[in-house]
């Protein structure tokens, strides 16, 4: 396991020398990297320590407020279902969070108005609601 510490910490210095000019929306998914955490933090796959993220809210050019997507199907209040090319997929709302775009890797897809609005009401509903 260490090791795969050290190769995220090798793979994280590459993306913070990254000079990047990416355009990205909200709404959109694009995979990013998550990398190897800790505890219950979620992590990504593959030599880019990979994950899907949908952008919830842009910041500017440099940052996002995004929520990580998994392939595994969860039960809770904590996850939404999302359809991702035509696979249902969760959204993991305990793991939103912002982000640098230095860790955008390639954009998947855009979802719909109606799907995006659904997510963000859960958001909402989830964080803010007595």
């Amino acid at each position: 396991m260490e090791e795969d510490f050290d190769n995220w910490n090798n793979f994280k210095k590459e993306l913070d020398h990254a000079v990047v000019k990416l355009s990205f929306k909200e709404r959109e998914i694009w995979w990013y990297a998550a990398g190897k955490n800790i505890g219950t933090e979620i992590d990504g796959k593959g030599e880019s320590f990979a994950r899907p993220v949908l952008i919830i809210r842009k910041y500017g050019k440099s940052s996002f407020f995004g929520v990580p997507l998994s392939s595994q199907i969860h039960n809770g209040r904590w996850f939404t279902p999302i359809i991702v090319r035509d696979k249902m997929r969760d959204a993991m709302l305990s793991q939103a969070r912002s982000y640098s775009v230095n860790r955008l890797l390639s954009k998947i897809e855009r979802v719909s108005e109606s799907e995006f609005m659904r997510i963000c009401d859960e958001l909402r509903e989830l964080f803010f609601k007595k």
